[in-house]
């Protein structure tokens, strides 16, 4: 068994999710002993590009190191890496730092990697889980190696605290948090244009009577909106029996079933459904398994509305409150990861759509939210983190404005196309249950 100390790269799209995901998959080459946080550098030689995010991570691993090479190659391809050319764009980079004792210097394969010690993206996040690991061409620890680097250098690559995205699984109490949550978060202005993307990604647009699962419908925000503004026949599904009452109190007419995912899935046919931030309450066992049921009882796409990692690693709240990455990390599933359980689930493509809107929030009205934890985040975040925080916001709120930039990623995933209507028992459900 030796160390083996492997480096990721990315800058486009949910570049953070796409070096989250192949740090979890490259732990098929043995055992995954520690992870750096994320660190965002100036793009190199190529300036008009997306910044650069970047990691480290160390494995204990018996595997050769070409095979190792290969592995790293396979997710690279696996994550939408094309060839690019020479300090341009990357889908995500996995590269070979350091192995414990070995040195390899080939025409496709130089073991140190031969660039290590210029590049303070690779170094620091190395130095923070490996310092004392040796270059084995003469002894210099990786500690030593990152004083080497100048100022300049050093100060290019920045550190994002608490980013890591490890911590385990978090639980938001919707019981208590459904107390207050249509004051907190109203249907917005802002969120129109998710609305509209939800429309388009299930094709029903112009077809009313359509039939519609919403898949964790909260308070039926949504849900209410779409069949009273287009006509669809929207069926509710949420496991918090507090969010269900609130959503029965909107539309009493409507049908609302209570079921925890996956196994709440109904038996029943729709012609499309959405999901919109939802998957990451799941874990992804749970999240494979609705997948696949939902596949079944589709004749039309689903449509999932979250954010990505780069989302939040560019979030104001990221430089305000303690622990805000760690927790978004942890709890929502990268981008490159919810489109790999989608396919592994059946089905047949998965698009991405991004949509975006801005607008100016209020100071008075956002400290209002936050003091009231309209985001499920501060619900499972440390106390102590979030009295940090909230004291911080009013602070920064005196030099800034803040803008809410809500950028969302659609998945619209489409089930094989031409599949056999599959014979499904359907049965009533108990509305009032």
């Amino acid at each position: 068994m030796r160390l083996v100390a492997l480096g990721f790269g990315a800058n486009l799209g949910d570049a953070p999710g796409a070096i989250h995901t192949a740090i979890a998959r490259m732990a098929q080459i043995g055992t995954l002993v520690a992870r750096s946080d994320l660190y965002r550098s100036a793009p190199w030689g190529e300036a008009d590009q997306p910044a650069f995010y970047n990691a480290a991570a160390l494995y204990e691993s018996e595997l050769p190191v070409r095979a190792v090479m290969e592995l790293g190659q396979r997710v690279e391809r696996e994550l939408g890496r094309v060839e690019s050319y020479r300090w341009g764009p990357r889908a995500i980079d996995v590269d070979i730092l350091l192995v414990e004792g070995v040195t390899i210097d080939e025409q496709d394969l130089g073991v140190p990697h031969p660039r290590l010690r210029e590049r303070a993206f690779a170094l620091l996040p190395l130095a923070e889980i490996a310092p004392a690991l040796r270059d084995p061409r003469d002894g210099a620890s990786v500690a030593e190696l990152v004083a080497a680097l100048s100022a300049e250098q050093r100060a290019d690559a920045r550190r994002l605290k608490r980013s890591r995205g490890d911590l385990e699984r978090m639980h938001t109490d919707y019981e208590s948090a459904a107390v207050d949550y249509d004051r907190l978060r109203p249907l917005s202005t802002g969120e129109g244009p998710v609305a509209g993307a939800i429309l388009d990604a299930c094709g029903v647009r112009g077809r009313r009577g359509a039939r519609i699962l919403d898949v964790g419908c909260g308070t039926g925000r949504y849900a209410v909106w779409f069949a009273r503004q287009r006509g669809l026949e929207v069926v509710g599904l949420d496991g918090s029996p507090a969010m269900l009452a609130r959503a029965r109190a909107k539309a009493q007419r409507m049908r609302w079933i209570e079921g925890r995912l996956p196994a709440g899935v109904p038996d029943e046919r729709f012609d499309a459904a959405y999901s919109i931030f939802v998957m990451h309450h799941l874990d992804e066992p749970e999240r494979r398994e609705t997948f696949a049921r939902l596949r079944r009882i589709l004749d039309g796409p689903l449509a999932i509305a979250t954010f990505s990692h780069r989302y939040f690693c560019e979030h104001p709240f990221a430089e305000i409150f303690p622990g805000f990455l760690d927790v978004e990390l942890s709890r929502f599933p990268s981008i490159p990861a919810l489109r790999a359980e989608l396919l592994d689930a059946g089905f047949a493509r998965v698009a991405l759509r991004r949509v975006r809107a801005q607008r100016d929030q209020e100071a008075a009205r956002l400290l209002e939210r936050v003091e009231g934890k309209f985001l499920s985040t501060f619900h499972v975040m440390a106390p102590e983190d979030f009295a940090a925080g909230l004291a911080a916001l009013r602070e920064w709120l005196r030099d800034h404005r803040y803008v809410l930039d809500f950028d969302v990623s659609v998945l619209v995933a489409d089930p094989l196309p031409g599949r056999p209507r599959e014979a499904v028992e359907s049965k009533a459900a108990d509305a009032e249950r």
